[in-house]
């Protein structure tokens, strides 16, 4: 399994408009959709680094399929074989892969800028236990808890496919790692600190135990940094 980041902040324009003719059709429309330009080199980086680990496999992310289930997990179409998830948040993008033959794998992964100011969240979506325990502490260690709580949350909502449901019983014991084992969902949390020292929390989700200990876990930012010159359009 892969887990891949990248911070994306210095992503030239000629990088941008690179990188846009190596994707799909589908992942062009997801750009093509969104307001700011932050947004747009998040997403874009996002398929830059899947076409990345789908060249590994000898495939290419712009050749891909994509089937979109009920509640919007997407999947390639004629690759079932292959489990990937990406999420991004501030300025880094997030990449969860695996490929394995007669895959039964499901995966999640998701990525939070740890920062405070988060109490109406927690007081109207988190279980009581979580409230209680985000109160009793610091501003910090606070603010590392929401981002915690959340991306497991977010991780395993995307693994089953079904995104947020907080009538889900299984988010009200998202912290409690001996009742997860219990039904077969595992977490591995990474901290991960951008160029401005901001710092995230990412945390991959998987139904299959001890496949996430095995994660190789790879910072990609070159991919988007001005000095990659084999980016720029000349």
């Amino acid at each position: 399994m892969l887990i891949w980041y990248a911070d994306v902040s210095d992503m030239t324009e000629e990088q941008m408009k690179k990188y846009l003719e190596e994707l799909s059709e589908y992942r062009l429309e997801k750009v093509n959709r969104l307001r700011y330009e932050k947004d747009k080199k998040l997403s874009v980086a996002a398929g830059i680094l899947l076409d990345r680990a789908l060249k590994e496999c000898h495939l290419s992310e712009k050749d891909c399929r994509y089937q979109i289930m009920e509640h919007g997990k997407v999947y390639l179409a004629d690759h079932p074989e292959i489990a990937f998830n990406i999420s991004h948040s501030g300025c880094i993008a997030a990449l969860i892969f695996h490929k394995e033959s007669k895959c039964d794998l499901s995966c999640g992964i998701d990525i939070e800028l740890i920062q405070g100011g988060r109490e109406k969240i927690v007081n109207r979506l988190f279980s009581e236990a979580d409230r209680e325990q985000y109160k009793k502490l610091d501003p910090d260690a606070a603010a590392l808890y929401f981002a915690r709580v959340w991306t497991r949350m977010e991780s395993f909502g995307k693994m089953t496919g079904k995104g947020l449901d907080f009538s889900e019983p299984t988010q009200k014991k998202i912290m409690d790692r001996s009742e997860m084992k219990k039904k077969n969902i595992y977490f591995r949390e990474f901290r991960i600190t951008d160029k401005t020292g901001r710092k995230y929390n990412l945390c991959a989700c998987a139904d299959k135990e001890g496949l996430l200990e095995e994660t190789v876990f790879s910072d990609k930012s070159v991919l988007f940094s001005s000095q990659n010159v084999d980016c720029v359009v000349i």
